[in-house]
């Protein structure tokens, strides 16, 4: 007679083998084909593990600049996968899939607004604002999820004669992302 521990030991073995093979349980002969293959089940094995996050600089401000500037997000906080490139400030998807992207930005005391831009390959797909009329440190922070083909980027630009800020002890300004799953 055939126990269970024979069965999930046939049932593994065939898995990888990459079988057709019938089980049968116990006494009550209860008949189960599975029919796998190995390309399947590598596909069920191998979930990409894609996160990262990253803060923006140690040195307080950045900016302004004269012309559109690609923020580079230097202090590596997660890397899983190695996707993000803290020399470019670009994240370039391993696979294809959705994709959770965030970002948080201060700008301190003064009568400037703050702005930012999520770009997706060479474009925008957000653009953010916050006013300043009160004289208080700004902040803005916004998220959204982008369908991604395997070798598409994502990164943060900064518009023209603006500028944020951040420090390493409190990492105010930050740029994030994971794969929510492959597609």
């Amino acid at each position: 007679m055939i126990n269970v521990a024979d069965c999930i030991f046939a049932f593994h073995l065939n898995l990888l083998l990459g079988f057709h093979f019938h089980v049968f349980l116990g006494d009550f002969c209860s008949y189960y084909t599975f029919n796998m293959f190995v390309l399947n089940l590598n596909s069920l094995l191998y979930r990409p593990k894609v996160a990262f996050s990253a803060g923006l600089t140690n040195n307080g401000y950045l900016g302004p600049f004269n012309s559109i500037t690609t923020l580079v997000y230097r202090r590596v906080i997660t890397n899983i996968g190695k996707a993000y490139n803290p020399n470019t400030g670009v994240f370039t998807a391993p696979v294809r899939g959705l994709y959770y992207i965030r970002f948080t930005a201060m700008g301190l005391k003064g009568p400037q607004s703050i702005d930012a831009y999520i770009y997706h390959n060479d474009k925008s797909v957000m653009f953010n604002h916050q006013n300043n009329d009160n004289g208080r440190n700004r902040f803005l922070s916004n998220a959204l999820t982008l369908e991604l083909e395997a070798g598409d980027v994502v990164y943060m630009r900064l518009p023209v004669n603006q500028e944020l800020y951040d420090e390493k002890s409190s990492n105010y300004s930050t740029f994030s992302g994971f794969l929510l799953f492959p597609m």
